[in-house]
């Protein structure tokens, strides 16, 4: 009876773990995705991926060359590192609700994701830094 009791109690306790380890994950993804410090990337209306700010740093160290003092990767590098290769249009959504629709033909290198001090990122053209397309993205949807 005593077997019975323990063994009862370790499942109850497992299932309180792994439903606190559930909620934690849940609450902490939603407070990057509100606060803009994770981009939530969707295609064909799943999410892909979800990208930080770390992750982005981790391209820029990678991809930007010593010379070249960009404040964020490319858009289009950060969409390859989500797995998204084809598409035909792209939005991108602001945490002010704003937004901006961009044909393959308007997505280069030029268009970056700036990376704030602050953790948030921004959608801007590299020539053209302190102008933002998009303040604080927070969702990027492609079409293909």
């Amino acid at each position: 009876m005593k077997d019975k009791k323990r063994v009862i109690i370790g499942i109850i306790l497992v299932f309180i773990i792994i439903g606190s380890a559930c909620l934690i994950e849940s609450i902490t993804t939603k407070q990057g995705l509100g606060s803009a410090k994770i981009v939530k990337i969707t295609e064909k209306g799943k999410v892909a991926a979800y990208i930080s700010t770390d992750i982005l740093k981790q391209l820029v160290k990678q991809d930007v060359d010593e010379d070249d003092l960009s404040f964020g990767p490319p858009l289009q590098l950060a969409m390859h590192a989500a797995g998204v290769s084809e598409f035909t249009k792209v939005e991108v959504k602001g945490e002010d609700e704003s937004h901006i629709i961009l044909n393959k033909k308007d997505i280069s290198d030029d268009l970056i994701i700036y990376l704030a001090g602050n953790g948030t990122m921004n959608l801007c053209r590299k020539e053209n830094s302190s102008n933002f397309l998009i303040k604080e993205i927070k969702e990027i949807i492609i079409s293909n």
